[in-house]
């Protein structure tokens, strides 16, 4: 199939568009990669936060639960009440963005341990109420801390495994997120290589032969029709082109040999007739003597 220039240039810059393309589809992956992982790093924190959250709402209604036995007042029951409301809302949450079984084994345990804690204190404020000081007191010493103590275990060891997770996204983040540099500069590096090479071939295929083409129609219109003819390897238009303006010289030449000859013809012709003229010229001169004798 003939290569035009046409063809050519397409499909040059079909190449580095293809490149190009490439680089446009990686760069959508890379960044889909790392919105991924910056979505789940947000989860994981998130959820980290959230664990933080169930031990201070825990260490809430410890307090309430001290200020109710301590004076009795109705704030710190309602508040007590409060806190054991929204830890079972915020563990709710939490459980469904838990996704490594020993976290949520470990947040069964705190749901377990806060609602052992929150009948505890129900246990407490009966006592309270019945004036049984020494009972509660008791009860809060043993019992409550024993319960507290565990709570505070098992959330740090919760905390401790979010926190991991957390590390770890973070580290494959950064990891995507160098790949993606990497994978970007690569690709832009080879097509920047291709388009120089694309350039510099559209270049030479195309401004050599037209080059020559321009040196021998100066020389032609300086008069010089000795030059070689313009030796092209192309297929295309411009090919086409040299070849026709070779075969123009060569008609040229061969027309101002064709006028030479005919004028050495000429040349020779006119001496024909020059000579002739002479002779003519002088029997004409003779004729005249010859009348002139006879008179």
């Amino acid at each position: 199939m003939k290569m035009t220039v046409r063809k050519k240039l397409f499909a040059g810059f079909s190449a580095v568009l293809v490149i190009l393309a490439a680089v446009v589809v990686i760069a959508y992956y890379e960044m889909t990669s790392v919105n991924n992982h910056m979505q789940l790093m947000n989860n994981k924190v998130q959820s980290l936060i959230a664990v933080k959250e169930l031990q201070v709402i825990v260490r809430r209604e410890q307090g309430s639960m001290r200020g109710y036995l301590l004076i009795g007042d109705d704030t710190s029951l309602t508040n007590f009440n409060q806190a054991h409301d929204d830890y079972k809302k915020l563990s709710s949450e939490l459980a469904q963005k838990l996704d490594h079984p020993e976290a949520k084994s470990f947040l069964q345990q705190l749901d377990k341990l806060e609602q052992q804690f929150y009948q505890f204190g129900q246990e407490a404020f009966q006592l309270k109420q019945q004036n049984k000081v020494n009972e509660y007191t008791q009860l809060v010493a043993t019992k409550g801390r024993e319960i507290t103590k565990q709570f505070e275990t098992t959330v740090e060891q919760l905390a401790k495994i979010e926190q991991t997770e957390v590390n770890q996204t973070n580290n494959a983040t950064s990891a995507s997120v160098d790949a993606a540099k990497i994978w970007m500069l690569t690709f832009g590096l080879i097509a920047l290589f291709v388009g120089v090479i694309v350039a510099y071939y559209i270049s030479r295929i195309i401004s050599r032969p037209v080059v020559a083409v321009s040196e021998a129609a100066k020389r032609i219109a300086a008069g010089d029709l000795t030059g070689e003819a313009i030796a092209v390897k192309n297929s295309d238009e411009i090919g086409e082109l040299a070849t026709a303006f070779n075969q123009m010289s060569q008609h040229l030449r061969e027309v101002i040999q064709q006028v030479a000859t005919n004028a050495e013809q000429v040349a020779a012709s006119s001496e024909e007739l020059t000579a002739s003229a002479e002779q003519t010229s002088k029997a004409t001169e003779q004729i005249t003597v010859t009348c002139k004798m006879s008179l």
